[in-house]
């Protein structure tokens, strides 16, 4: 569902709200949602969940909330 609406805000936007979402969501805490999202897509059947705590995924995914809400204001 979020690649739907990712595709869908690339189809709409202007380029300059393009490039504002490309600078502002970036970065270590993006990088880690995407991996920490792997490990439990690879995980759903009782794989190894590479030790990620439920805080430590709240913490991160927050983060990236906060940095497509600041794109969206």
């Amino acid at each position: 569902e979020q690649d739907a609406f990712l595709s869908i805000f690339r189809a709409n936007a202007t380029a300059d709200q393009l490039a504002y979402y490309q600078q502002t969501v970036t970065g270590p805490r993006i990088e880690a949602v995407a991996a920490m999202r792997k490990t439990a897509i690879d995980s759903k059947y009782g794989g190894d969940t590479g030790a990620i705590s439920g805080p430590q995924w709240f913490e991160t995914i927050t983060a990236k909330i906060n940095l497509l809400k600041q794109v969206e204001d």
